[in-house]
């Protein structure tokens, strides 16, 4: 199990948990893979931090408020028509310049802790301590093309390994991606995928 509270400090900076649906799209795959194909579950919790913690004051009550009122359809439909407004300004139907979207980056570093093999547990049911900490970076320039290129190439994956992904139903990215080459074809366009040392990382 992961022992974390809201809030924790990790390298000088303070992290509250990711307000986004991707943490709900891991863990339906983590059980899709360990009830269908008897992998072991990976536990995960998503993490995100701001430059300063007055950034944190300022933002989480705001990305609270929009999160429960995305619920009422009234709001929803106002977010979508006037996003300038409800934005002060940072979104609208226009979308960035093309220099502003190559003028920005992305990265996201997943940390995992683990054991080099099958963890021993003792004569009162306790397991043996970590053993291993794998690091890897995901980065890329333009989320807007790196989006629409990634579906891209799920579809194209999707087409050519047929034979790797589960058969029929509706089933997690995760699960459905496992054993496919999607990861290499990312890395081939430009999201890249590196395994990284953590102290090297900066945030």
């Amino acid at each position: 199990m992961l022992h974390m509270s809201f809030f924790h400090k990790h390298k000088g900076k303070c992290w509250f948990p990711y307000p986004g649906p991707d943490q709900d799209v891991i863990e339906m795959s983590q059980r899709h893979l360990h009830e269908h194909r008897k992998k072991p579950a990976v536990r995960c919790s998503i993490y995100t931090t701001m430059p300063a913690f007055y950034h944190l004051i300022l933002l989480i009550p705001a990305f609270m408020f929009y999160y429960y009122m995305s619920f009422l359809a009234c709001f929803r439909y106002l977010l979508m028509k006037y996003p300038r407004l409800f934005t002060l300004g940072y979104m609208s139907h226009k979308g960035p310049s093309k220099r502003n979207r190559n003028d920005t980056k992305f990265s996201f570093v997943f940390t995992g802790k683990g054991w080099t093999e099958k963890p021993k547990v003792d004569e009162n049911k306790k397991v043996e301590p970590f053993n291993k900490t794998v690091c890897v970076k995901v980065s890329g320039v333009d989320a807007y093309a790196t989006t629409a290129l990634a579906m891209v190439l799920s579809a194209i994956t999707v087409l050519k390994d047929q034979d790797k992904m589960p058969k029929g139903g509706v089933v997690p990215l995760g699960a459905a991606f496992f054993d496919t080459s999607l990861v290499e074809r990312l890395n081939h366009y430009g999201l890249k995928f590196d395994v990284v040392d953590e102290e090297s990382i900066k945030f």
